[in-house]
């Protein structure tokens, strides 16, 4: 009767260490790249604001006989006055229907404003040296 010895193959501590040396400098090298959409997401998020506000003039004007809120009197729930006096916020109040939150009025990137919880803070108001939107 003879015996066998069978080898045995199993990763080594060398082998170990050598493995996750690769890797590691696989994520290094690749972690920047999924870094960088973070920097794209600010962009978009303005231009999809703009968008949504375009849609709200669109849709109000569509309400309206195809007139948008500066060419309707206040009277008829329009904000023409309201232009004149350079009262932009009324405009926006005016189409508060429209618009699902003020928060689309800010952009993200702008870091020198504070974004309005509601359509009832005014938008002169300045709060700590920064306007409210």
């Amino acid at each position: 009767m003879k015996l066998e010895c069978h080898n045995l193959r199993a990763f080594t501590l060398v082998d170990s260490l050598a493995i996750v040396a690769v890797l590691a400098t696989l994520a290094l090298l690749l972690l920047p790249r999924f870094g960088r959409r973070g920097c794209y997401a600010a962009p978009v998020s303005c231009a999809n604001n703009l968008k949504q506000v375009c849609l709200s003039f669109r849709q109000w004007s569509l309400d309206n006989n195809d007139k948008l809120p500066m060419a309707v009197s206040v009277t008829n729930g329009g904000a023409m006055e309201a232009v004149l006096a350079r009262d932009v916020a009324t405009v926006f109040r005016v189409m508060s229907n429209e618009l699902s939150t003020p928060k689309i009025l800010f952009c993200p990137e702008d870091q020198r404003r504070i974004q309005a919880a509601s359509f009832s803070q005014t938008a002169a108001s300045v709060v700590g040296g920064n306007q409210v939107v």
